[in-house]
């Protein structure tokens, strides 16, 4: 597209569009591409061209993008699946765009395929970055195939396994114990350097993630009246949003509603605030982004409902041994989203629904476990089992006695409780015996609200498997 400016959907205030541009100054709402050259016609036609074109993934669209073209991993026109298993049960046709199926795992790759490419034909080779764990991966993926070094500053709590991913690929990495606070400085500090800041709010990478819109187009067309999805930072509902945007001034096709799924953590019966790690980007805390959707979320055009964890995980489940599918149970956040709005009436019997699902099958016991305990047959069987063929040592074992004494606690105090008992032992060799313990399922790592140290609990299996130790 020969011209870009950038507009500010809130304040309507529009700006030159530059590498350096990533909130409005003035309100500090997402920035949205504004191709100004561009009309019914030429739109129509990219969509349509785009639709035999698949095998170019999202640059397939490239000009209805920042730049036309850029390294490809094979990210983009994910596969469009209906669970009739599913659908059948809450009485509506019900659909998944799986996201999962990306060069990562996830959706990211399409906004971060944008923004590194816009970042290299900018001429940048370093690029600085602040962001939850799944955009990390992504980011270190693509910066390895354009040779660009990437400095991440990212949570203390990210999942271990993301943690190795992104230092395989040689980024440097720095642990921040606030996302939110991290973030809010480093667009002041690295306004106008050399230096590329890459974060999830870019308006490259929003419309990289808005992609999603035009491959559905046609199942829109036929008529999908929602569009499911979470909401952690609300980056994707903002480029959704965007996306159906274009579509209604480009194409008249304006009876879409967006069902926006939040997290909510405070359940009767549970710790306050307790989130299990595996789902713990859906809690972020507050960004300019979910400001932004939750000031819309009054229109027509996007409802938003809660869900908890455990409503989450069981949909996760019911996912796999419903239909076959099985993903990261972040990943099935929408789904639990719609059958929510279901059972509340938002979504009426009948209408057609797509849910975006994202988040490649974990192989993490601690994940696997989580599924399995709310199958009560599968459980029992995973009960019934030899546990002592993982071999817990005596620290191992006092550290499942102090959480069924303190319930729950974080690491440093579990290393004190550990000293007054008499184990010597550093941090560093706490850590491993931790890691230990959650890869063999007996505690889980949490994340309590408004607090950034990751937290320690028995699981079910761990309280059985210090019950035997007694014996």
């Amino acid at each position: 597209m020969d011209r870009i400016e950038l507009i500010c959907p809130k304040c309507k205030t529009t700006y030159e569009f530059n590498p350096y541009a990533k909130l409005c100054p003035k309100c500090r709402a997402p920035l949205f591409t504004k191709y100004s050259l561009l009309d019914r016609d030429t739109f129509i036609r990219c969509i349509e061209e785009a639709h035999l074109r698949h095998e170019y993934g999202i640059w397939s669209f490239g000009s209805l993008l920042p730049v036309d073209s850029g390294e490809s991993l094979g990210e983009g026109w994910t596969p469009v699946i209906e669970v009739k298993n599913l659908g059948s049960e809450y009485n509506i046709r019900l659909l998944l765009k799986n996201e999962s199926l990306n060069p990562t795992g996830t959706f990211i790759d399409r906004g971060v395929a944008v923004d590194v490419s816009y970042a290299y034909r900018n001429g940048f080779r370093n690029i600085v970055s602040v962001s939850l764990g799944d955009y990390a991966v992504s980011l270190s993926t693509y910066a390895t195939r354009y040779s660009i070094k990437v400095t991440h500053y990212i949570p203390r709590n990210i999942e271990l396994w993301k943690l190795y991913r992104i230092s395989i690929h040689g980024s440097r990495i720095n642990l921040v114990d606030s996302y939110v606070d991290e973030l809010r400085r480093a667009l002041e500090r690295y306004r106008d350097r050399s230096i590329y800041l890459s974060i999830s709010s870019s308006p490259t990478v929003i419309d990289g993630y808005r992609t999603i819109v035009f491959e559905l187009y046609r199942y829109i067309a036929r008529g999908v009246r929602w569009i499911a999805l979470p909401i952690g930072e609300g980056v994707l509902a903002t480029a959704i949003y965007k996306g159906l945007y274009e579509l209604s001034e480009y194409m008249d096709i304006d009876d879409v509603r967006i069902l926006g799924v939040k997290l909510y953590t405070d359940k009767p019966g549970s710790i306050p605030g307790a989130t299990p790690d595996l789902i713990y980007e859906l809690g972020v805390g507050e960004t300019p982004t979910q400001r932004f959707i939750e000031n819309i979320a009054n229109k027509d055009v996007l409802h938003i409902v809660n869900v908890d964890g455990d409503t989450i995980i069981r949909s996760a489940l019911g996912l796999a041994r419903r239909e076959g599918v099985y993903i990261d149970p972040i990943g099935a956040t929408s789904l639990a989203g719609v059958v929510e709005a279901v059972e509340r009436g938002v979504i009426d019997r009948n209408e057609s629904v797509i849910a975006i699902v994202s988040g490649s099958p974990s192989k993490d016991p601690y994940t696997l476990y989580s599924l399995i305990e709310k199958d009560e047959k599968a459980f029992e069987r995973i009960r019934n089992m030899d546990i002592d063929r993982y071999s817990i040592n005596k620290i191992q074992r006092e550290i499942l006695r102090i959480l069924y004494e303190k319930n729950i606690l974080y690491l440093y105090a579990i290393w004190r409780e550990l000293l007054n008992r008499g184990y010597n032992i550093s941090l560093q060799t706490l850590h491993y015996h931790i890691n230990k313990l959650i890869s063999y399922t007996l505690i889980e790592p949490i994340k309590i609200t408004d607090n950034e140290r990751t937290y320690y609990r028995l699981t079910n299996l761990g309280l059985e498997t210090l019950e035997k130790i007694r014996e």
